[in-house]
């Protein structure tokens, strides 16, 4: 039997709970600066650009691509 185990590699979910609590218990907690955007009228590009601590200018202007990217799936530019 074939396992396929994928891991979602964008930085904004480095500050994002997981459910298993053995994963969660060896993360360091960090918290996410700003606010949350809104749901009704999104940012421009990718929505998480006013959060993340590596946004760079093409951030504002496009959304990522979702690639996989070794066993991840990868939506954020700075893997692309």
């Amino acid at each position: 039997m074939l396992t396929i185990e994928l891991q979602i590699a964008e930085p904004i979910n480095l500050h994002i709970p997981v459910q298993n609590p053995l994963v969660e218990a060896q993360r360091s907690r960090q918290t996410i600066e700003g606010e949350v955007p809104s749901a009704q009228r999104p940012p421009t590009g990718c929505h998480f650009h006013p959060r993340c601590p590596h946004v760079m200018p093409l951030c504002k202007e496009k959304i990522p691509e979702l690639l996989l990217e070794g066993h991840r799936m990868v939506a954020c530019h700075l893997f692309t």
